[in-house]
């Protein structure tokens, strides 16, 4: 023990010393470095009303185009893993098998949105990441750290995390191919089509590898096509989307189970139009999300165990913004239908609904006010109401101090509430998890930096998780008594918009996040709520090598609960000629053994090759 206190001690100052030389490179290439990015433009679609990042009274954070096609990442979860306050969960790799929470909540606390359409699965919280979306398809991801049920109802207890597509193109057509270690390969191609008042964007891709470890191989499919069509007071947007995956689940939900198998096949659509007068704006949205889930025990035996699950989801969605002269007002009304039909969980079906309302107006000069509230219906529980409070306040366009208060909720899961199995029993009496949250910080930028700080505390009540009071029980799904999460987030960038000879970074980022979770009444032994992150720094850079090739690092220090630390490096080096792009990419650089679900181990160093290639 006293070993590996010495050597994390070692490593963590070793962490200490990279970034330090780094940001002292940041001196010396803001000196040569004449063009200023313009960070204020940026606006903020994750909050149901639009506005620029600069005025947000919220933890908010964006991760650019330019970020995802820089990043030594070739897929979201892993993208999503390089910001603080995230916590990637992975038992398998290429998203075949991801959580995703924010500050201390479970997997189940996080909403995904696809341009503002949810992709919550009402069976398990496992499948939100099933993507119908290929990383070459989105503009930028927007997340909102903290509570968000005030704006999205349900679910938006840990935080929410928008994709939202590419837009304003040009035509385009790109082929991708990548190859490397554990019989890697992935096949993509992409088109973007634009007409006189249409955008259209195609993609599809395959990935595949034979794992690295027994029964870890992977079949990923994804397949997207997105239509925009713009009118003069009117747009209308189609989303269609496609992910199936098929993996080795070694271990996966079950430490004596090494042949587990599964196989996913998630299919998405929506339609949204929106209309727009001077004083008014009305949206209604309809969407259908399928999921197909085929589960094995045992592959070699299918007969002994084997869970097949369907769901749907139909929603309807109708939002209306009115632009007043003392502040903006947004009405929504949603209802959802879920369906499930399962061999182990039954079939059961469920209605939910809400009306909320948002209302934001500058009180003062710089004074920022945002009141949101949602009054959900579920029937089995009844309402369940969510306020919300945000305040910000401007003291220039680049510092401005922010705080918020609100309640969140969430319903449980199908599988919370009626699977059985050998090792696992769902608990039918379980009722909606309750938080109450706090946060206080400040943002800004000066020149070429950026800087976010922020405190916050959450106090939860009826959280749901497995639990069981000796090894020998079974997994069974409970309401805890109460968990009190307290945290600290802080983040410092460098960036600009030019990257030559001259210039020494373009970006460089460093990202900090503590939590600490009491977990009161809690007298037996957590699943999934005593692993999220304790500590999480994280350290990327882009910097130039030549005029030519461009290098970019992701260091991570992950400090987890009953779980090893790990520090894991990740680095991408490019080189493009024309229309021609090289990738060489490696993940987990120096062959660091760690964990991020129970006793599954990571991949060590896994070496790959992209080109890309692009005709404009």
């Amino acid at each position: 023990m006293q070993k590996n206190g010495q050597l994390n001690q070692v490593k963590i100052k070793m962490f200490l010393i990279v970034s330090a030389i780094l940001f002292a490179g940041v001196t010396i290439a803001q000196s040569r470095d004449t063009t200023k990015i313009l960070l204020n433009e940026i606006t903020v679609f994750a909050d149901k009303i639009p506005m620029p990042i600069y005025e947000t009274p919220r933890s908010v954070t964006i991760i650019s185009h330019s970020d995802i096609v820089n990043s030594p990442a070739l897929n979201v979860e892993d993208i999503l893993g390089y910001f603080a306050g995230v916590d990637i969960r992975r038992r398998g790799q290429e998203g075949a098998q991801a959580d995703v929470s924010m500050r201390g909540s479970s997997f189940e606390q996080t909403l995904i949105l696809l341009d503002g359409v949810k992709l919550t699965d009402p069976q398990t919280g496992h499948h939100n990441l099933n993507l119908p979306i290929n990383i070459d398809d989105i503009e930028r991801i927007e997340i909102i750290k903290g509570q968000a049920s005030g704006i999205y109802g349900a679910n938006a207890l840990g935080g929410v995390i928008n994709i939202i597509t590419k837009r304003d193109f040009k035509n385009e057509v790109s082929i991708n191919l990548a190859g490397g270690e554990n019989s890697y390969n992935t096949q993509a191609l992409s088109a973007k089509v634009l007409g006189d008042k249409t955008e259209n964007n195609f993609s599809a891709s395959r990935s595949r590898s034979a794992g690295y470890r027994p029964n870890t191989d992977y079949n990923i499919l994804t397949a997207y096509a997105g239509s925009r069509y713009k009118f003069e007071a009117c747009k209308a947007n189609i989303n269609i989307g496609f992910a199936g995956k098929e993996f080795g689940a070694n271990q996966f939900y079950g430490d004596k189970y090494p042949a587990q198998w599964e196989e996913t096949k998630t299919f998405f659509i929506s339609s949204n139009v929106s209309i727009n007068t001077k004083y008014l704006t009305v949206s209604p949205t309809i969407y259908w999300r399928h999921n197909y889930d085929h589960y094995l025990l045992d592959y070699k035996d299918p007969s002994s165990y084997e869970n097949i699950h369907r769901t749907n989801v139909y929603g309807l969605d109708l939002q209306s913004t009115i632009n007043a002269d003392i502040g903006d007002f947004l009405i929504a009304v949603e209802y959802s239908y879920d369906k499930l039909n399962s061999n182990k969980l039954g079939i059961h079906n469920r209605t939910k609904g809400g009306v909320s309302g948002e209302f934001v107006a500058d009180i003062l000069p710089g004074l920022k006010l945002m009141l949101s509230g949602y009054s959900h219906y579920y029937d089995s529980f009844g309402w369940k109401l969510a306020p919300g409070l945000d305040i910000g306040y401007q003291f220039t366009k680049s510092f401005r101090i922010f705080s918020s208060i609100g309640k969140s909720f969430r319903i449980p899961s199908f599988t919370e509430l009626y699977y059985i199995s050998p090792s696992q029993a769902g608990n039918a009496a379980l009722h909606p998890e309750e938080a109450i949250a706090y946060e206080l910080g400040f943002a800004g930028n000066v020149d070429y930096c950026q800087y976010q700080v922020s405190a916050f505390a959450r106090k939860g009540t009826n959280f749901i998780d497995w639990v069981k009071q000796s090894a020998a029980d079974i997994w069974n799904a409970k309401n805890i008594s109460i968990i009190t999460t307290k945290g600290f987030e802080a983040a410092i960038g460098y960036s600009s918009n030019v990257l030559n000879s001259n210039t020494v970074f373009k970006t460089l980022k460093l990202d900090y996040a503590y939590l600490y979770s009491d977990f009161q009444t809690y007298s037996f032994q957590s699943k999934y709520s005593l692993e999220h992150l304790r500590h999480q720094l994280i350290l990327t850079a882009l910097h130039s090598i030549s005029n030519d090739i461009i290098a970019s690092w992701a260091f991570k220090y992950l400090d987890r609960f009953n779980q090893e630390t790990a520090f894991v490096t990740d680095v991408k080096m490019s080189k493009s000629w024309g229309f021609l792009t090289m990738n060489l990419a490696a993940t987990n650089l120096f062959n660091i053994s760690y964990r991020e679900v129970g006793i599954i181990p990571m991949p060590g160093r896994w070496i790959k090759v992209e080109m890309n290639y692009t005709i404009r």
